[in-house]
């Protein structure tokens, strides 16, 4: 098989107008080629503790290809002009340098720049042919056809863990890996990593996830059974003190210790019930002979936040050994504010950062309002002295004020002075039921919502805050400030039960120095079943947020959708004006790593993902770390990934169940040295 030497080729783009430079046939041959060097360029640096500069930063010059290309014949002067314009083509808009090898092997240059000498000697003058000297400035990597080298599903574990043999050429390939949504719910968070120096691909090599109940318990943490978990049951530690105690450690047994090499972050996946205290969980590691511990930094798990999570527990860098045994060995350990709060560990993963690690983040934005569902600042609207009772009151925008059908609570807000005020005193003291729920008939049925409410904070009672999702008195959603808890709470009430989904506390919130409608309560709830909820000061000096997922939110849940409007519970005898103002609802856009059903990407110089119809591509609200590039094989022979999601965000969120996730991985082999011919 004859070589080939294209400029342009359709292959690379079908809209190219491609030039052959090897079709003797048409006038037109490559005498002779140079692929040059593609020198490397270093950042070095030393000091008085090293005998050597150490490399701050390596790359690769571009790389000079020099042609020599013919044309003759009686297309000799057709060709030149074809050479001539496809050089100029290269030299302002760039394109691309296919050569196929005879052994049929393809290595496609990325042109930067060209030019080319077309001689004006007797040859061309007297005997129709003209030898031009083509040169190509190319970036520094020849690369070859992209080949799928994986495909993969996990249906059980919570991670996809697999393996493959690393891809051609000599230094690491593009990569390109695609990861589908297979459980139909938005997916927050997505991260993946990838390792192959450090993974030796024998049974000898430790997994990268592991259930807590198969690893050694400590002070007398038991497995306990828990829905949700991925096996049925998780290792709890239900004494916890306010002193740090080890709950697990990594070694299945007293003598079988991992054997990693390589940098991991370490993740595990944790239930807690509604404890009364904060719990600190952190990782101890170390090697070797596993004398000198290493702390890492402690992830929080805040009170009453019930049911599973997700958080990171820190890095582990494991060196491999000259002599002796190859082992490590880590133990989580927890403590709490409140003596006698649990906490549970159900699975650990390792996830490799040295060769490529990527997290990819929704971020849900609060952009300008492009259509009000609701709006109302209590001065411009029709109103009868009090919201609900008589004739209904009228929104400047979204409809009537509204209460839920035979409502627990009947003592309404009375509309005066530009606000919305309710003065009531000893409520039912039974749950959040029994405050005064009111909303806006514009908001019927909204399933991506935003429901929002200033207010002036009380100091006795039991709830002022926003709600959505109200189907009726027994059925909603709330996210409130509890001024006698110094607590916010995220609570669902189905089937007139009230759960709280999380809490957050923040004592002395009153003495923030804001005295008027100066709090402002954002409800935020997506049709994949995920919510955010955020207090904050108006002028936005000082707030925080929560944020989580529950399936009743989700399609086809008894909370899918519903109104939205605001609460206010004050079950309490001592008598205080509780004010509100401004309140909104609104359809907001919504943000994923992954979208229910759909496709992301990453690429080996960005992330993509489809958008919830599945029709346009984007961007993910954040991405951190590593874009996809895969050894090659002149490291070593088998490449091994992990790639997860979540439905929450790891440092807020919650991890409520193990997703489904499948997904494919192409490589684009890439060559340093380049034959010449």
């Amino acid at each position: 098989m004859a070589e080939t030497i294209v400029l342009d080729p359709t292959s690379e783009d079908s809209g190219n107008s491609q030039l052959t430079l090897t079709d003797t046939a048409s006038g037109i041959e490559v005498l002779s080629q140079k692929y040059g060097l593609a020198d490397r360029s270093r950042i070095t640096s030393s000091g008085p503790d090293t005998d050597y500069e150490r490399v701050v930063k390596s790359g690769r010059k571009n790389r000079v290809i020099e042609l020599e290309v013919r044309c003759f014949g009686t297309n000799m002067l057709a060709q030149v002009k074809l050479l001539q314009r496809k050089i100029g083509k290269l030299s302002q808009y760039r394109g691309t340098l296919k050569r196929t090898l005879g052994t049929g092997e393809v290595i496609v240059f990325d042109v930067l720049d060209a030019d080319v000498v077309v001689p004006a000697d007797h040859l061309f003058a007297n005997f129709s042919s003209a030898t031009c000297s083509v040169t190509l400035l190319c970036k520094p990597l020849g690369r070859g056809p992209e080949v799928q080298v994986a495909t993969f599903s996990e249906t059980t574990l919570p991670a996809a863990v697999f393996s493959f043999a690393a891809p051609a050429g000599d230094v690491p390939a593009l990569g390109r890996l695609e990861v589908t949504e297979a459980a139909s719910a938005d997916q927050a968070f997505l991260h993946w990593g990838v390792e192959c120096a450090g993974y030796l691909g024998t049974a000898a090599v430790s997994s990268l996830q592991f259930a807590g109940t198969s690893r050694l318990s400590y002070n007398g943490s038991t497995a306990l059974a828990v829905s949700g978990a991925v096996s049925g049951t998780v290792l709890n530690q239900g004494t916890l003190t306010t002193a740090y105690a080890a709950i697990m450690g990594m070694a299945s047994s007293g003598t079988a210790y991992p054997s990693h090499i390589g940098t991991y972050d370490v993740w595990a996946r944790m239930y807690t019930p509604a404890n009364g205290g904060s719990v600190s969980v952190a990782l101890e590691w170390a090697q070797g002979d596993l004398q000198n511990y290493t702390r890492n930094e402690a992830a929080i798990i805040g009170p009453s936040r019930a049911g599973f999570v997700y958080r990171n527990l820190g890095q582990v860098a494991l060196e491999k050994v000259t002599s002796g045994a190859q082992r490590w060995d880590a133990q989580i350990i927890a403590k709490t504010t409140f003596t006698g709060d649990d906490v549970a560990v159900d699975y650990v993963e390792l996830f490799p950062v040295l060769e490529g690690y990527g997290e990819a983040r929704a971020v849900q934005t609060t952009t300008a309002i492009t259509t009000y569902r609701a709006w109302d600042d209590f001065a411009s609207g029709s109103y009868g002295g009090s919201i609900v009772a008589g004739t209904p009151d009228t929104l400047p925008r979204g409809g009537t004020w509204g209460t839920v059908a035979s409502a627990y609570e009947t003592d309404d807000f009375t509309v005066t002075g530009g606000v919305a005020q309710r003065t009531a005193v000893s409520d039912t003291a039974t749950d959040i039921r029994y405050g005064r729920l009111v909303y806006a008939s514009g908001t019927s049925a909204m399933a991506e919502a935003v429901s929002q409410i200033d207010f002036k904070l009380g100091t006795y009672g039991k709830a002022q805050g926003a709600a959505a999702r109200i189907v009726d008195k027994d059925n909603f959603l709330a996210a409130y400030w509890s001024p006698s808890q110094d607590t916010i709470f995220i609570q669902k009430v189905v089937a007139g039960t009230p759960t709280t989904l999380s809490s957050f506390y923040e004592p002395g919130l009153v003495t923030y120095g804001y005295t008027g409608v100066d709090w402002q309560i954002m409800l935020r709830v997506s049709a994949g079943g995920t919510w955010v909820a955020r207090i904050a000061s108006v002028d936005g000096v000082f707030g925080f947020s929560l944020d989580g997922y529950d399936s009743v939110l989700a399609v086809g849940g008894a909370l899918a959708s519903g109104y939205c409007g605001f609460i206010d519970w004050h079950p309490v005898a001592t008598a205080e004006t509780r004010q509100y103002d401004n309140f909104i609802a609104w359809t907001p856009r919504v943000d994923a790593a992954v979208f229910a059903g759909k496709k992301a990407t990453v690429y080996h110089d960005r992330f993509r993902r489809y958008d919830s119809a599945g029709t346009a591509l984007g961007k993910a609200g954040d991405y951190r770390g590593d874009y996809f590039k895969i050894p090659a094989s002149n490291v070593g022979g088998t490449v091994r990934m992990i790639a997860r999601y979540t439905r929450g965000l790891p440092e807020t969120g919650s991890d409520p169940t193990v997703d489904d996730i499948g997904g494919t991985v192409w490589a684009t082999p890439l060559y340093l040295n380049v034959p010449e011919p």
